[in-house]
């Protein structure tokens, strides 16, 4: 018996590494980045944490959206190192942005998040190191391109000051699917496959897939929007839907903009409130909207420039 139990356990010791190696591999390389299989799998769980509707996706593109989406990280993470490391930024200003982070989850403290992560086998420690790397990726667009931001101060204040004479102001809760048509896609199919999934898997889930707006990840919410603050070709899209309709898709920077109406209300105008402070907050909106296509652009041509094989 004695003698059996150590053949049992040289076996187990034996064969533990390659058991393991068997189920963890190197999938592909970005740059100088090993990813595994483990690596998908993890980014697989944490698309599915943020949003539980990827669940209805066929495994396979599911699959494809996690190595995808590890492959984004990994280069914005490149870039950011080359310029301002990833442990430059403000610590304050992260914990108030990593709090919205979970908070939009519908959860109370780091403590409810953790136990909330633990349920898709997420270690807490590397989805916060992601959340930082979309953080620091921001303040490296921010710092490379706030000097080309272009805003008509003026023509904002005189729009708020018209604003100051409404009465109401409607506002809308929107998502968003930005997408890009490549050279070798046709646009009518494209699209034809983007309304397709839309149908057969939801709006949210579709997002996840073709988005390229970092509002992806969270099923395209883009949360309220003052109707003041959105292009007026846009608005005439928004006034003739009804809850749950569809714009058209719209061309604009960077690729083309389909927008979902989840809903919409009609909010009182505070008149005689502070005009400079208004201006203010949407000079402060025009200037994340440029920032935004700025990092889409930008991001782009550093993807063509980035060495990935699988």
């Amino acid at each position: 018996m004695h003698k059996r139990i150590v053949a049992i356990l040289f076996l187990i010791i034996f064969f533990k590494e390659p058991i393991q190696s068997s189920e963890n591999f190197i999938v592909l390389k970005v740059n100088n980045n090993v990813i595994t299989k483990i690596d998908i799998d993890n980014e697989y769980n944490y698309l599915i944490a943020l949003n539980s509707n990827l669940e209805k996706l066929d495994k396979k593109k599911l699959y494809k959206l996690s190595k995808d989406s590890i492959i984004r990280e990994k280069i914005k993470k490149d870039e950011i190192e080359k310029y301002i490391g990833i442990d430059n930024f403000d610590n304050e200003n992260f914990e108030t942005i990593f709090k919205n982070f979970y908070n939009n989850l519908g959860l109370n403290n780091e403590k409810d998040f953790e136990k909330y992560l633990s349920n898709y086998n997420l270690s807490f420690s590397d989805v916060k190191q992601k959340i930082f790397i979309e953080i620091s990726w921001n303040n490296l667009i921010y710092n490379k391109f706030i000097d080309q931001i272009q805003i008509n101060e003026n023509l904002i204040k005189k729009q708020i000051e018209e604003k100051n004479q409404k009465k109401s102001i409607t506002n809308y809760l929107l998502s968003e699917i930005l997408f890009e048509v490549n050279d070798n896609e046709n646009y009518e199919d494209k699209i034809s496959e983007i309304l397709e999934n839309i149908r057969d898997i939801g709006f949210e889930a579709t997002a996840n897939i073709y988005s390229i707006a970092d509002s992806a990840k969270l099923g395209g919410k883009l949360g309220w929007i003052d109707g003041d603050q959105v292009s007026k070709n846009i608005i005439q899209d928004l006034e003739i839907l009804n809850q749950g309709d569809l714009t058209r898709p719209i061309s604009v920077p960077g690729g083309f903009l389909i927008l979902k109406l989840n809903d919409k209300k009609e909010t009182k105008v505070k008149n005689n409130f502070d005009v400079k402070i208004e201006t203010e907050k949407a000079m402060q909106y025009q200037t994340n909207k440029q920032l935004d296509k700025f990092s889409k652009v930008y991001f782009s041509r550093i993807k063509k420039n980035s060495f990935i094989s699988e």
